[in-house]
């Protein structure tokens, strides 16, 4: 393939990292928004385990990370921005 598409969620810090969906279940009955955790926070999670045993350690990747290998790979990157409420404003500037 020559594209690939990203969806986008900023932390609450401003760091734009790769997930399509608002929130993240950090254990069997919670869960919490990207928008209102920072970075480091998020950094620490394995989000693998939710996917398999053989993603168990995995992390969220950043955009940076994302761009990064696809200039590795030649690949051309499509990015979505998703905002949270209160976000509009740092995704548009």
């Amino acid at each position: 393939f020559q594209n690939i598409q990203f969806d986008v969620r900023l932390t609450a810090d401003g760091v734009p990292i790769l997930r399509s969906d608002e929130s993240i279940r950090i254990t069997e009955t919670s869960s919490i928004l990207v928008s209102e955790v920072f970075f480091d926070q998020i950094n620490n999670l394995d989000i693998g385990i939710d996917y398999g045993n053989e993603y168990i350690g995995e992390q969220l990747p950043t955009l940076y990370q994302a761009f990064s290998a696809c200039t590795e790979l030649g690949i051309r990157p499509i990015v979505e921005l998703k905002p949270s409420i209160g976000q509009e404003q740092s995704i548009a500037g």
